[in-house]
C-alpha cells in the first residue's frame, strides 16, 4: 500500500518534470483520503500557483499554514503566490513569518527583497539582498538584482561592484555581461564597456542589443569600422532597427561615406517616421556634402517641421500686453549653457551686455551637468529656470506661465527643442546663433543673420522664418581670457610655411582633403598640421595619410596631433601654424575665430548653403575680406599667393589682435545693442499685427 510520503513524492517529481495534471491528481487523491493533510495543501498551492490560479493558490497554502504554523516552505510559497495575486501586505506578512521560523533562509530574503523593490522601497530590498549574498556567496544572480538595485537608485559604482563579482561568479552569463556593459558606458567608462559589451555578443552570437550598444561604444569611442560591423551585425539579425540604422549612419558619415550616411538616416525613417532624432542627423549630417544648397536644406527641414507640426495640441491664445515700448520678457532655451558647448563664446557676453531697462531677461537651461559657466548664465538672469528631465508638454506650460514676450531659441537642430518651438509659447519666436539653416517651422517668425551667410535676395525663399539680417553679423565672438600671446611667424624659423586645419575631424571630406593637396602641391615646401581630438585614433590618421598618398602628397609632410590636456594647449597648438585652411561645405564656426585671435589668418570661400558661408561671414568682419575666395580655385589661389608673400605673412600676424579689437566680429557692445533694438522691431511689429 502506498503512504501519503510516497504518493506525494511521485506528485513532487511529476511537477518537476511537467506533468502537471498527473502531479494534481496525486495531490487530490492525497486530500480526498485526508483533506487536513498540510504538506499536500502547500504543493498544491504551489502547483496551481505555477498554472496562475491565485486564489485557488492562496486558499490551499493559507490552509496549509494554519494547519502547520511552524512549515516555514508554506510560509514562504504563501508569501510568493500572494504577490502574484496583487497582495503586497498579505506578501510581506506571509514572508515575514517565514523569516521569523528560519532568519538565515537566504530564498526567504530574496523574495522579501523583491516584493520590497516593487514597492519602490529600494533601500531596504538592497539590506535583505544583502543578508542572502552574505549566507550564499557564491550565487551570481543575488548579486546582478542588488546591482539592478543600486543602478536605480544611482548608485552606480556599487552597482559595477555587483555585477562584475556576478559575472566572475558566472562567466557564461551573457545578460550579465550586457548589463555590465551598459552600465560601464552609463557611466562612460568606455573601455570597460567595450570589453564586456564583446563578451556578451562572444556569448550570445544573436544577443542583438549587445551588438547594438557595443556599437554605440564603439561609436563614441571614435573607432568607426568596429561600430559600423557591430551596427551591421544588429540589423543582420533585426534588418527593421531603426535605431542601428541611424546610428550605422553615423558611424559611416564618419569614415567619410557622406551618401551611404545618407541612406542609413533615410531607411532608418522609412521604419519609423517620427523618429526625430534620425531627422536631426539626416539634417545635420546634409552639411558635409558638397554642393548641397539651401533649396536641399529648405526640403528636408520642411519635411521634419511638418511631422512635429502634426503632433502638436492645439495652439493656445496668448494675451501678452501689446504695448510696443514697454519692458519686455526676454527669454533663451538652450540646453548647452555650460563650459563644453563652443556656442557660449558668441553668447555669454550678449547676456551680459542686454540692456535691463529694456529687458527682464529669463534663461531656460537644459542642462544635464551644471558647471561654472551655467552657474554665470544662471547669475546674469533675472530668473533661471532648470528645465532639465522636463518633457515638452511641461517646458511648454512653464513658458507660457513666464509670460514670455520674445523667446530666443539657441540651439534648434536637436530633436527636443525643435519640436518645443513647432508650438506657439510667445508672441515673437525666433532662431539665434546655433542653427545651420532654417528650421522650417511656422511658429519660428524670425532667423537673425547677416548679409554674408544670407545675401539678400537669394535666400529668402528658402526659409519658413523672416530673415533679420544685423549689420555686425549673425553672431559675436569673445576670445579666451586666458589666451597665449601672439608668437613670432613660425615660418620664419621654420624656413617653410605650415598650413594648419583645427576643425573637427569629420569636416576634413574627401573634397577638402583634395583641394588642400593640390596647395600642398603648388607649395611643395610648405607642411600641414591637423589637429582634431580624434586623431588620437591610430586609425583615423592611417585614413587620413591614405588620402593624401592618394593625391600624391607625402604622409611626412602631414603632422597630426589628437587630444591635448585643455584648451589652453590648444591655442598653443595653433600658434605653430602661418595660415590655416578652413574645410567646406560645413565651415569652422568657433575654431576659425580661435585660430583668428591667435594671429593666423584663415582661408575660405564662399559656398551654395548657410553652413558654407558661415566662414566667409567671419572673416569679412574680421576685415579681412581679401581671404575669401568665390569659389574653390579661388580659395586655391590665395592660400598660396599668401604662403609665397612672407612679409604680408608676418605683418598680418603682428597686427591681428590690433585688428580684431577694432572689428565687428569682435564687438559684443555693439552687436548686442544691435540685437537689443531688433528684439524691440519684432516686438513692435507684432503690435502692430494685432490694431
Amino acid at each position: 500500500m502506498t503512504t501519503i510520503v510516497e504518493a506525494l513524492t511521485a506528485g513532487v517529481a511529476h511537477f518537476r518534470a511537467g506533468r502537471l495534471d498527473r502531479a494534481e491528481q496525486v495531490y487530490r487523491q492525497v486530500l480526498a483520503f485526508d483533506p487536513e493533510q498540510p504538506d499536500a495543501l502547500r504543493l498544491l498551492g504551489m502547483l496551481l500557483d505555477a498554472r496562475g490560479d491565485s486564489a485557488g493558490a492562496m486558499a490551499a497554502l493559507e490552509r496549509s499554514c494554519a494547519l502547520d504554523p511552524a512549515r516555514v516552505e508554506a510560509r514562504l510559497a504563501a508569501g510568493i503566490a500572494a504577490q502574484r495575486q496583487g497582495g503586497s501586505h498579505r506578501a510581506e506578512r506571509h514572508i515575514w513569518s517565514a523569516l521569523g521560523l528560519a532568519p538565515d533562509m537566504a530564498g526567504a530574503h530574496v523574495e522579501l527583497a523583491n516584493l520590497l523593490a516593487k514597492g519602490q522601497r529600494r533601500a531596504e530590498a538592497i539590506g535583505h539582498l544583502g543578508h542572502a549574498i552574505a549566507l550564499e556567496p557564491a550565487c551570481a544572480l543575488w548579486r546582478h538584482k542588488r546591482a539592478a538595485l543600486h543602478q536605480a537608485d544611482g548608485r552606480l559604482d556599487a552597482a559595477v561592484v555587483d555585477f562584475a563579482r556576478g559575472v566572475a561568479l558566472d562567466p557564461a552569463d551573457a545578460v550579465a555581461r550586457y548589463n555590465l556593459g551598459t552600465l560601464h558606458y552609463q557611466r562612460r567608462h568606455l573601455a570597460e564597456a567595450a570589453l564586456a559589451l564583446a563578451g556578451a555578443a562572444s556569448l550570445a552570437p544573436d544577443h542583438v542589443e549587445a551588438h547594438f550598444n557595443r556599437g554605440i561604444v564603439a561609436l563614441n569611442s571614435g573607432q568607426l569600422a568596429l561600430a559600423e560591423a557591430c551596427l551591421q551585425q544588429a540589423l543582420n539579425l533585426r534588418p527593421d532597427y531603426a535605431e542601428a540604422w541611424n546610428s550605422l549612419g553615423a558611424a559611416i558619415q564618419g569614415q567619410g561615406r557622406l551618401e551611404q550616411s545618407l541612406a542609413c538616416f533615410r531607411r532608418a525613417l522609412e521604419i519609423k517616421p517620427d523618429y526625430h532624432e534620425c531627422y536631426s542627423n539626416l539634417l545635420f549630417f546634409m552639411n558635409y556634402l558638397p554642393d548641397v544648397t539651401d533649396a536641399d536644406h529648405a526640403r528636408e527641414n520642411r519635411r521634419w517641421a511638418a511631422v512635429l507640426e502634426r503632433a502638436m495640441p492645439p495652439a493656445l491664445e496668448l494675451d501678452n500686453d501689446p504695448d510696443p515700448d514697454r519692458r519686455l520678457r526676454l527669454g533663451f532655451v538652450s540646453p548647452e549653457f555650460s563650459r563644453e558647448q563652443n556656442y557660449m563664446a558668441f553668447f555669454e557676453a550678449v547676456l551680459a551686455n542686454h540692456d535691463r531697462n529694456a529687458f527682464d531677461i529669463y534663461c531656460y537651461g537644459d542642462v544635464a551637468a551644471p558647471d561654472e559657466t551655467t552657474r554665470r548664465v544662471a547669475s546674469l538672469a533675472r530668473v533661471w529656470r532648470d528645465i532639465h528631465g522636463m518633457d515638452n508638454r511641461q517646458r511648454a506650460e512653464l513658458i507660457r506661465g513666464d509670460r514670455i514676450d520674445v523667446l530666443v531659441n539657441l540651439c534648434g537642430w536637436l530633436p527636443l527643442h525643435r519640436a518645443l518651438f513647432a508650438q506657439r509659447m510667445a508672441p515673437v519666436q525666433l532662431a539665434y546663433i546655433n542653427h545651420v539653416s532654417t528650421t522650417g517651422l511656422a511658429n519660428m517668425d524670425y532667423r537673425i543673420s547677416d548679409r554674408w551667410i544670407d545675401p539678400p535676395g537669394r535666400t529668402e525663399a528658402f526659409n519658413t522664418e523672416t530673415l533679420y539680417r544685423l549689420e555686425t553679423g549673425y553672431a559675436c565672438y569673445t576670445p579666451p581670457a586666458d589666451a597665449p600671446d601672439v608668437d613670432a611667424l613660425p615660418a620664419s624659423r621654420n624656413g617653410h610655411v605650415t598650413f594648419g586645419s583645427f576643425n573637427y575631424l569629420t569636416k576634413v571630406t574627401p573634397e577638402v582633403v583634395a583641394l588642400w593637396a593640390e596647395i600642398l602641391r603648388a607649395v611643395p615646401s610648405a607642411g600641414l598640421l591637423m589637429k582634431a581630438i580624434t586623431l588620437s585614433d591610430g586609425a583615423a590618421r592611417q585614413r587620413y595619410r591614405s588620402l593624401f598618398a592618394g593625391h600624391g602628397i607625402d604622409p611626412d609632410r602631414i603632422e597630426m596631433v589628437g587630444r591635448v590636456p585643455d584648451s589652453r594647449d590648444n591655442l598653443r597648438v595653433i600658434q605653430r601654424a602661418d595660415i590655416a585652411l578652413d574645410p567646406f561645405p560645413f565651415n569652422g564656426g568657433k575654431s576659425t575665430c580661435d585660430v583668428l585671435w591667435m594671429g593666423v589668418p584663415v582661408i575660405a570661400y564662399s559656398g551654395s548653403s548657410m553652413i558654407a558661408r558661415v566662414a566667409s561671414s567671419m572673416i569679412s568682419r574680421a576685415n579681412l575680406p581679401e581671404l575669401v575666395g568665390a569659389d574653390r580655385a579661388g580659395y586655391r589661389d590665395i592660400a598660396v599667393a599668401l604662403a609665397g608673400d612672407l612679409p604680408r605673412l608676418a605683418k598680418l600676424r603682428a597686427g591681428m589682435r590690433a585688428r580684431l579689437r577694432g572689428c565687428p566680429l569682435f564687438d559684443m557692445v555693439g552687436h548686442t545693442r544691435e540685437l537689443d533694438r531688433a528684439y524691440r522691431e519684432m516686438w513692435r511689429r507684432w503690435c502692430t499685427r494685432l490694431r
